[in-house]
């Protein structure tokens, strides 16, 4: 407060405005230039402080990291040098047991608020036609408890983009870790099938026992909020049972730096190479459109896969975002509000009880000579008048 009163001192002395020839209204002109001064630093000090600790100036700097050492290993050009291949183990649905998966050198849609922050090309391989690689769950009544998933284990093969359609010339990638289905006697695993590779759930079962409640009724209400369906078990108790489904598989790649690639583990949040959504009762999963995708270890779209939600955050805390809006917004209104009041005292001043009390006791005519002035009777009760009011 001090400094906006120092600040005022400076401002009257020094006049750059020339308020000293506005007479009356000096004063007012001059508190609503240091209001306006004040509301814009303290505006701009809070924005300040709010980049500088929130999230989203956090994953800014991650990003941006990123997107330096992925420009500066050119890691974008060694993937359009070679072609991949992905293998989803048991499995027969294709030539070798291999799916060749497509270069995208283009964004996805909502990716694309990602790379305008910072100008530079994605380059990674997709994959979403996953029909007949993974069971069907039916989140019915009669189906529950289902349990958890099969496991399936993923495997990923390369070789130059001039053999891309010749299976025999892709090569494993290193690095993977044992496929545990691989050495259980009790599965059929294919002689020529790799035994290493990322081991996947297509959906997990959660069991949660319902206690408070003593009916299937009552126990199915309080199940609704875990999105899930009431069983009775074998031992008298209420249990509900939900279920998580896979959406989407990311890998990560890195070049070894010979003429070979690892495998760098998954995308999302704690190395996962899956992200799964709540599934709903009453529907039906088939997993016929699982998003895959395999990226470089370099890639930035790591920094925000991590946030493992099934819509990724790519506008780095839309949060901070809204509360940014309502300060300019506070702002902006506060300015208004006092250009509106400020021009209310300009302008002519308005025709109150107390105005027209005082131009009548000083002789003025109200309505422009449609009433004479008053006499010294009319003037005391017009004084006392004003008193009251």
């Amino acid at each position: 407060y001090m400094g906006i009163i120092q600040m005022k001192r400076v401002l009257e002395e020094w006049d750059p405005f020339k308020l000293a020839d506005k007479g009356k209204y000096k004063q007012l002109i001059m508190w609503i230039l240091y209001y306006v001064i004040a509301a814009t630093t303290f505006s701009l000090l809070l924005y300040i402080i709010l980049s500088i600790f929130s999230d989203r100036n956090a994953k800014l700097s991650k990003y941006s990291k990123k997107v330096r050492d992925w420009q500066k290993s050119g890691e974008n050009f060694k993937l359009e040098d070679i072609a991949l291949a992905l293998k989803i183990m048991p499995s027969e649905n294709t030539k070798g047991n291999m799916i060749v998966m497509k270069l995208m050198n283009e964004d996805l849609i909502k990716e694309k608020k990602l790379t305008q922050i910072y100008n530079y090309t994605q380059s990674f391989f997709f994959h979403t036609n996953t029909s007949m690689y993974f069971p069907i769950l039916h989140f019915i009544g009669d189906n529950v408890p289902v349990g958890d998933s099969e496991t399936y284990c993923l495997h990923l093969f390369w070789t130059q983009r001039d053999n891309e359609m010749t299976i025999e010339l892709y090569e494993s990638l290193n690095d993977f870790p044992k496929c545990k289905k691989a050495f259980n006697p009790k599965v059929i695993w294919h002689q020529h099938d790799p035994t290493e590779g990322e081991e996947i759930y297509t959906w997990k079962q959660t069991a949660t026992v319902m206690k408070g409640c003593k009916d299937t009724e009552s126990c199915q209400r309080k199940c609704d909020k875990y999105k899930g369906i009431v069983k009775r078990t074998e031992h008298k108790d209420y249990v509900c049972y939900s279920y998580e489904v896979l959406t989407d598989i990311c890998l990560l790649i890195d070049h070894n730096g010979t003429d070979s690639w690892k495998y760098g583990g998954g995308c999302f949040e704690g190395r996962s190479p899956t992200r799964m959504i709540q599934a709903l009762p009453g529907v039906t999963y088939d997993a016929e459109n699982i998003r895959v995708q395999v990226r470089s270890t370099y890639d930035p779209y790591v920094v925000v896969a991590k946030e493992n939600s099934d819509d990724v955050d790519f506008s780095f805390g839309a949060d901070i975002d809204f509360l940014y809006t309502i300060i300019f917004l506070i702002f902006f209104s506060a300015i208004i509000g006092v250009v509106l009041v400020a021009a209310g005292v300009i302008l002519k001043e308005p025709i109150t009880q107390t105005a027209i009390c005082r131009k009548f006791i000083q002789g003025e005519s109200i309505l422009a000579g449609t009433q004479a002035a008053p006499n010294s009777d009319q003037k005391s009760q017009l004084i006392h008048t004003q008193f009251i009011f």
